[in-house]
């Protein structure tokens, strides 16, 4: 599958699977998930939603973050998780950024931060 088309898939999953800050809980595990079938090594938090992830090797870290909370807003007369934010495509961008990054030569260290809570 193209690297687009995955980030297509994400963004959708994201887009109709949004939480609210702090209550991210089935996002955090779908991007373990997803980072677990690429390999990539991460960790996860027992009393905070977000994962980190890293790629590559050295002394010097690069980091990359990622929003993954929904806002409360009014759709369709709901009060509801809605990812108006945009915070559903820059986790599925970031996301495709770390898998076409895994495949290049880095000279560094690349931290990804997947951050609950931006709000």
């Amino acid at each position: 599958m193209s690297i687009e088309k995955q980030i297509g898939e994400w963004f959708e999953h994201f887009h109709a699977n949004p939480e609210i800050s702090w209550k991210e809980v089935e996002t955090t595990k779908k991007i373990a998930e997803i980072l677990t079938e690429m390999n990539v090594k991460h960790h996860t938090f027992d009393d905070v939603t977000g994962v980190v992830a890293e790629i590559g090797e050295g002394d010097r870290i690069i980091a990359v973050r990622a929003d993954i909370d929904a806002l409360w807003q009014e759709v369709d007369g709901v009060l509801r998780a809605n990812h108006s934010c945009g915070h559903d495509a820059n986790l599925s961008m970031v996301l495709g950024a770390l898998s076409y990054l895994q495949k290049q030569p880095l000279g560094s260290r690349i931290r990804f931060i997947f951050q609950p809570a931006e709000e």
